[in-house]
């Protein structure tokens, strides 16, 4: 009998951008908020199952909607007191999700304003390909 091995690879429909920051995720909201002119709101936490534990995880998600550009924003939180959303980067504290059109100067802009943020010690755009556990952002 022949086998035929599938391989399954997403196509993502957003930019990731990963962030070290001291401050708990509601302050950081609220300071990207005042920087960005958003207006992230707390969500319902990702709760994410790791098999190789048997325990749940707990993520924070703070989105925001723009109606009018047609762009969405998720700050999840990267961090739980069992773990980490995405292993592999495991030095960011928090992660920006943009759905939405986005030209490579629009998110030079993002990249650069989230910089200057002082709540913000390093910010930088993610390679989804290059993430294992990417999966874990898809909600």
């Amino acid at each position: 009998m022949k086998k035929i091995k599938l391989t399954y690879k997403p196509d993502y429909d957003f930019v990731l951008i990963g962030i070290s920051s001291h401050e708990n995720d509601y302050k950081l909201a609220w300071s990207i908020n005042n920087s960005f002119n958003l207006n992230l709101s707390k969500k319902e936490d990702i709760t994410v199952f790791k098999k190789k534990y048997s325990e749940t995880q707990n993520f924070s998600v703070f989105s925001y909607n723009d109606d009018t550009k047609l762009i969405s924003y998720n700050l999840i939180s990267n961090r739980c007191e069992n773990g980490f959303l995405i292993q592999e980067y495991n030095k960011f504290d928090f992660f920006i999700q943009i759905y939405g059109e986005q030209t490579d100067s629009d998110l030079a802009k993002v990249l650069n304003n989230l910089k200057k943020n002082d709540d913000i010690i390093i910010a930088g755009k993610l390679d989804l390909n290059k993430i294992k556990s990417a999966e874990n952002l898809m909600f």
